[in-house]
């Protein structure tokens, strides 16, 4: 049974995203009650249950489903699920925003959004040395806040504000929210799998991570675009009132996945950056 390939699993799953990106996709472009839209939904909800039911019967599953009882594990990946596409999201509005309403070339609009990576940086250095004095619980609780304020604040994008204090400083604290809140939801995931569950819990963190981008960003894309449609205004403004709407939305998905996260386990100091040793209480 070694080493056999779980074909159905792999299919379904595959087909099941697609579609479900897909009919996010041609839900914006054709409308939400459209033939397309409908028929892709569909084909993404039979795709997952089949997947389900794949799962149940495989001899050598792609994904046992019995490691979803790993309590730690469920929440990290639908935290990762509801979180994925935020962070993409917010580079591709702001991308927009600087070219399109700023009127930025894109060699400097790239240039623009360097110091949000120094931010993402700056926060997934600092998590480490967090979760040597407090739990991970309580530095992932504290990333998602920062992401919550900092989006928030980034929503109220104007064609007037100053750069600083409207772009610059709200967008960098949400980013080094991003990177404080990673680590420890990495090791949420891993750390009650076992010796060998780990790469399988961490593969399926990532798989989360990778479905959410997608479904995410195309849902939060479908949002900006139906804001920027239903503008009375009209103009310059209407593009950046749908980019503070999806960056809103953006944020509200972060808030959740923090209350969420409260339900993750408080585990002991760390004797070391990177190591866990700590303990389910």
């Amino acid at each position: 049974m070694r080493g056999r390939f779980d074909l159905p699993g792999s299919a379904t799953v595959t087909v099941g995203t697609a579609a479900a990106v897909a009919g996010i996709m041609a839900g914006q472009e054709r409308g939400w009650t459209s033939a397309r839209t409908s028929a892709l939904i569909a084909t993404a909800l039979v795709a997952l249950l089949l997947f389900v039911l794949a799962e149940r019967r495989a001899a050598v599953p792609l994904v046992p489903l019995s490691i979803f009882r790993i309590r730690s594990l469920a929440l990290a990946d639908t935290i990762s699920l509801l979180t994925g596409g935020v962070l993409p999201a917010t580079f591709f509005f702001l991308s927009l925003y600087f070219q399109q309403t700023r009127g930025m070339g894109p060699l400097a609009a790239g240039l623009a959004l360097l110091p949000r990576a120094v931010g993402l940086s700056l926060g997934a250095q600092l998590a480490p040395r967090l979760m040597e004095r407090l739990t991970d619980r309580t530095v992932y609780f504290a990333g998602a806040l920062l992401t919550v304020v900092g989006l928030a604040w980034l929503s109220r994008l104007d064609l007037d504000g100053g750069h600083m204090t409207g772009v610059f400083v709200p967008s960098f604290v949400a980013m080094a929210g991003f990177g404080l809140s990673g680590l420890p939801l990495t090791v949420a995931a891993t750390a009650d799998a076992g010796r060998e569950q780990a790469g399988l819990a961490s593969g399926l963190l990532n798989a989360s991570r990778q479905i959410g981008g997608a479904v995410v960003l195309a849902a939060l894309v479908a949002v900006a675009t139906a804001v920027t449609k239903a503008d009375s205004s009209g103009g310059d403004e209407a593009p950046v009132h749908g980019y503070g709407a999806a960056l809103l939305v953006g944020a509200a998905l972060v808030a959740l996945a923090a209350l969420l996260g409260l339900g993750l386990p408080r585990r002991a100091r760390h004797s070391a950056p990177g190591e866990h040793h700590g303990v389910p209480t």
